[in-house]
């Protein structure tokens, strides 16, 4: 997640799909002396290629995803409905821990899908998921809503 604005340290912090906006804050140091945090709903989940702005007083709040994903809208206290509650994770990025944040998926398929992206230069699509041993079509139809690949 992207954090920006009246806070300590902004920048890129990595996000579980149970991390809060209030964790994001607190692992960016913290707020400023000039932040409005009256506009930001820290108890939101955070999601994964979403960007958050803490206005400083005066100021307005804004939200925005990356490229291709799912929009916010409006302001901080509205929920991202297209993308639910969980975060969105990155096969060509992720590690074991962050893919055992997917529901479905445990220590031994984290293991498998880690191991298919290295022996084979990473995912070219969501649907190559298929190809790792144990992922069939029905698992895939629970897991893809969840995952996205890039660089």
């Amino acid at each position: 997640m992207h954090i920006k604005g009246a806070v300590q340290k902004p920048g890129l912090y990595p996000v579980r799909a149970d991390t809060r906006w209030d964790a994001v804050v607190k692992a960016a140091g913290g707020l400023t002396d000039k932040a409005d945090i009256s506009q930001v709903n820290l108890a939101k989940l955070a999601v994964d290629q979403e960007s958050l702005q803490i206005p400083e007083k005066g100021g307005a709040v804004a939200t925005a995803p990356a490229s291709g994903t799912a929009s916010t809208g409006g302001t901080a206290g509205q929920t991202n409905a297209a993308a639910g509650s969980r975060a969105v994770v990155n096969l060509n990025t992720a590690d074991v821990s962050q893919l055992q944040t997917i529901s479905g998926v445990g220590p031994k398929k984290a293991a498998d899908i880690i191991s298919y992206r290295d022996s084979h230069g990473g995912f070219k699509d969501v649907a190559e998921l298929k190809e790792v041993h144990g992922i069939g079509d029905k698992t895939f139809e629970t897991l893809a809503p969840q995952l996205t690949v890039g660089p």
